[in-house]
C-alpha cells in the first residue's frame, strides 16, 4: 500500500510540473504575441487604408495577417564599391527576401526594393553581413498591397 501511495505522489508532482510548464508556455507565447502585435500596431495607423483593409480582411478570412502585404524599402548601403558587390546585394535581396523589384540609383547610391512584409530588418542586416555590405540609412519603409 505504501508503494501505491508513493506512486501517486510522484505522479501528482509530475502533473504539477506539467501544469507549471503549460502555464509558463501560455504566458510566454501570449507575451510574444502581444509584443509583436504592439510593434505592428504602432505602424497600423500610418498604413494606407488599402493596407489596413487587407489586414482586416486577412484576419476575417483566417489568413496570416500580413498575407499579400509588402514593404517598399529605400536604403543606402556601405561597401558597394564594385559591380560584384552590387551583384551580391541583388542576389541577397532576391534570394532571401523574394524581391523581384530591385532598383539601384547610381546618382545617390540608394537601393529600392519590395519585400514581403513578414521579412524584417534583422534578417536584412544579418544577410548583408554575409556579403560584407553595411546598411547605412533607411529613407523609406512603406507598407503596400501586393500587385500580384
Amino acid at each position: 500500500m505504501n508503494e501505491l501511495y508513493d506512486k501517486k505522489i510522484s505522479t501528482s508532482s509530475l502533473s504539477g510540473n506539467n501544469a507549471f510548464n503549460f502555464f509558463y508556455t501560455v504566458i510566454s507565447v501570449s507575451l510574444a504575441t502581444i509584443i509583436s502585435f504592439q510593434s505592428l500596431s504602432q505602424n497600423y495607423e500610418e498604413m494606407s487604408s488599402e493596407v489596413q483593409f487587407r489586414m482586416n480582411q486577412n484576419k476575417i478570412d483566417g489568413k496570416e495577417i500580413l498575407s499579400g502585404i509588402f514593404i517598399d524599402y529605400e536604403f543606402s548601403f556601405g561597401g558597394i564599391n564594385t559591380s560584384a558587390d552590387k551583384d551580391n546585394l541583388f542576389r541577397v535581396l532576391s534570394e532571401k527576401f523574394n524581391s523581384t523589384d530591385i532598383y539601384f540609383n547610381p546618382d545617390n547610391g540608394h537601393v529600392r526594393f519590395t519585400s514581403p512584409a513578414k521579412n524584417d530588418l534583422d534578417l536584412l542586416k544579418s544577410s548583408l553581413v554575409e556579403v560584407n555590405i553595411g546598411l547605412n540609412n533607411i529613407f523609406r519603409k512603406e507598407y503596400i498591397v501586393s500587385k500580384y
